[in-house]
């Protein structure tokens, strides 16, 4: 059991803020907001108090960025405009083929794209993300499954 106190929070920070950020910038797309977003996971994982190990805590944060994110896309002040000197520069150079894998796995639908990104890009093991979000171990593998041939069929068509 692993809980949360004042003593190992810093460490905790230190280790998954990156990651955190790195969500909900994905989803968001403004700095700022994905901050707020980041400080939000924080805060609810000092409420939250205990994880069942460090697996379990990276998955957790993962997931709830993941959720806070999509909620403040969802909501009316994400819908105003915004200046676009504040949006992140694209460049005019194409990514790496990495770089476009990963932006089409983030496109995957939500159910998709959760256990898809925490299984290779964080390399959750799959009774982690079970526990984590609530499914069944043999449904994160149907999932992965679908994902993958989604991805596949992606690649065939020429997307990537």
């Amino acid at each position: 059991m692993l809980i949360i106190t004042s003593d190992n929070f810093s460490q905790y920070y230190r280790e998954h803020i990156q990651t955190v950020y790195r969500i909900a910038l994905g989803i968001i797309r403004i700095p700022e907001e994905a901050e707020d977003i980041a400080a939000d996971c924080f805060t609810a994982m000092i409420n939250k108090a205990e994880f069942n190990d460090e697996n379990h805590l990276k998955a957790w944060l993962i997931i709830t960025a993941e959720h806070k994110a999509l909620n403040v896309a969802k909501s009316a002040r994400m819908k105003r405009t915004v200046p676009l000197d504040s949006l992140p520069e694209r460049s005019a150079e194409p990514c790496g083929r990495k770089q476009e894998l990963r932006e089409m796995v983030l496109g995957l639908p939500d159910k998709l794209k959760t256990v898809t990104y925490l299984y290779y890009y964080e390399d959750i093991p799959v009774s982690d993300i079970a526990e984590a979000i609530g499914i069944s171990e043999n449904n994160v593998y149907r999932r992965l499954a679908q994902a993958r041939k989604l991805l596949k069929l992606a690649l065939k068509e020429g997307e990537l």
